[in-house]
C-alpha cells in the first residue's frame, strides 16, 4: 500500500499514522477502515523518498533490461564495444538477498563489488537492485589507470 510508505515530509504522513494506530468505534474514516481491514502497519513499511527531476532530465548513462537470456547475451556483446561497461544485479537466493556490480574497462574485468544485505524478512530484491545500481558511484572512485 503506497500510503504506508510515505516519507515523514509528506503532508499525509501524520494522518496516516494516526488512522493506522487505532481503530475507532464511531465515525470511522475510510483510512481507518482501510488500515483495519488490511492490517498494514505503516511503522513496519519501508519509507520511499521521492526524487525531484526536471521534466527535460536526460541521464548521462543508458540502461537496458533484456526480456530473454538470448537477448541479454546479444545486448552484452553489442554494449561491450564501449571501452567502459558496468553490469549490476540484485537477487534473492537461499534465503538471502544480495547485490553485485562488475566494472569492465577495455573488455577486461577490473573490479567487482558484492553485498549481502541479509534475510528476505528484512530486505527486498527491489532494494538489492537499487544497491546494485548504487555501486556505479563506487566505481567512480576507481582510477582508470589501474
Amino acid at each position: 500500500m503506497t500510503l504506508a510508505s510515505l516519507p515523514p515530509s509528506h503532508p499525509l504522513y501524520p494522518l496516516i499514522r494516526k488512522s493506522a494506530s487505532c481503530h475507532v468505534k464511531k465515525h470511522r474514516s475510510p483510512l481507518h477502515n482501510l488500515f483495519f481491514t488490511t492490517k498494514i502497519n505503516p511503522n513496519k513499511v519501508e519509507k520511499v523518498q521521492p526524487t525531484c527531476r526536471r521534466p527535460n532530465y536526460i541521464p548521462l548513462f543508458s540502461t537496458h533490461i533484456a526480456n530473454t537470456k538470448q537477448e541479454a547475451l546479444e545486448a552484452a556483446i553489442e554494449y561491450h564495444r564501449s571501452p567502459i561497461s558496468v553490469y549490476s544485479d540484485g537477487s534473492g537466493f537461499k534465503n538471502g538477498i544480495g547485490a553485485a556490480a562488475v566494472l569492465y574497462i577495455n573488455k577486461i574485468e577490473r573490479k567487482t563489488l558484492k553485498y549481502h544485505l541479509g534475510p528476505p524478512t528484512k530486505h527486498t530484491v527491489y532494494k538489492a537492485e537499487l544497491v546494485g545500481c548504487y555501486d556505479f558511484d563506487r566505481f567512480s572512485l576507481y582510477r582508470r589507470d589501474q
